[in-house]
């Protein structure tokens, strides 16, 4: 599992951040996945979220859930409570997952960020939540935001990849394109989205070389869309730009094959790449109106190469 592997590797080289928003679809599968991460800041492996109750609570780990449908700030002041207790292993960890951080009472938030200011480089809070957009600012503003793929997502991608399709395509494919291995395998054999892969690609590596002379390529390379690998290219593409301010903001990017190159390219002007999916997405609701694509395609070129 690529998240996995990436906190071992933070773990390793002594950069993991101590407050972690996971966000996703089912928050059971949140849990899991909360504790499976924690499994690697705690040094040793530990049983799924979802059947812990308290009394089977690994010593130093705490997991918040709402009581009835609200977390209440007893809660949180009964959680400081025991961190400022000698209740803990001081050679390991504390950690606390409170599940459903959307669900927060005003009061309760409150308490939390009061607890988030102490600093202690022993705590680590893991804040799950199936709705981002509910958490409140205060609270997203100081996590690492994570937005966890779903199992599909991941099973898709590596049942793809054992049918040996090329990484970047199957990771595009399963997290953009498709929901199940069936229509995946279509849309990777299509080829409309097989020739748009190849033009995101000349595209992104322009942008990622520094260049801007987009038009150029379409002549060079004798580019000629239809609507379909149109639809397809700009899809890939905001995607891709989309990725990069997530990374800036510390939310999980999508496209996780292209991390490191991310990581390289980071320190463009946000700004541009902003601008850059203001445009795609112009021309997304230009596609069903436009009698030419190849004049629509290359004046968005022109567009590009101006930011």
């Amino acid at each position: 599992m690529e998240l996995i592997e990436r906190f071992e590797l933070l773990k390793k080289n002594g950069r993991l951040s101590h407050l972690y928003l996971l966000n996703g679809e089912i928050i059971e599968d949140l849990e899991d996945t909360a504790f499976k991460i924690i499994s690697v800041v705690y040094g040793r492996e530990l049983p799924q979220g979802r059947t812990l109750n308290d009394e089977e609570m690994p010593i130093n780990i705490r997991l918040i859930r709402p009581a009835g449908n609200v977390i209440k700030k007893e809660q949180i002041i009964e959680l400081e409570k025991e961190y400022m207790s000698h209740a803990f292993i001081d050679t390991l960890p504390r950690i606390f997952v409170l599940s459903g951080i959307d669900k927060i009472s005003v009061s309760a938030a409150n308490s939390l960020l009061k607890f988030l200011e102490e600093p202690n480089n022993d705590i680590y809070g893991f804040l799950l939540t199936t709705n981002l957009d509910s958490v409140l600012p205060t609270i997203k503003s100081r996590s690492q935001i994570l937005n966890i793929k779903t199992v599909i997502e991941e099973d898709l991608y590596q049942n793809l990849i054992n049918l040996n399709f090329e990484e970047e395509k199957a990771s595009i494919v399963a997290n953009i394109f498709s929901n199940n291995k069936e229509s995946g395998i279509l849309v990777l054999n299509d080829v409309d989205f097989n020739y748009a892969f190849d033009i995101f690609k000349l595209i992104k590596n322009e942008f990622v070389n520094g260049k801007n002379d987009f038009v150029y390529l379409k002549y060079l390379h004798k580019i000629s869309l239809n609507y379909k690998s149109y639809d397809y290219l700009l899809t890939m593409l905001f995607t891709y730009f989309n990725d990069i301010i997530f990374l800036k903001k510390g939310i999980n990017v999508k496209l996780y094959t292209y991390f490191e190159e991310y990581k390289g390219i980071i320190n463009q002007k946000i700004k541009n790449i902003v601008k850059y999916n203001e445009c795609i997405t112009n021309n997304c609701n230009l596609i069903a109106s436009s009698a030419n694509i190849d004049l629509l395609f290359t004046a968005f070129l022109i567009q590009l190469g101006e930011i």
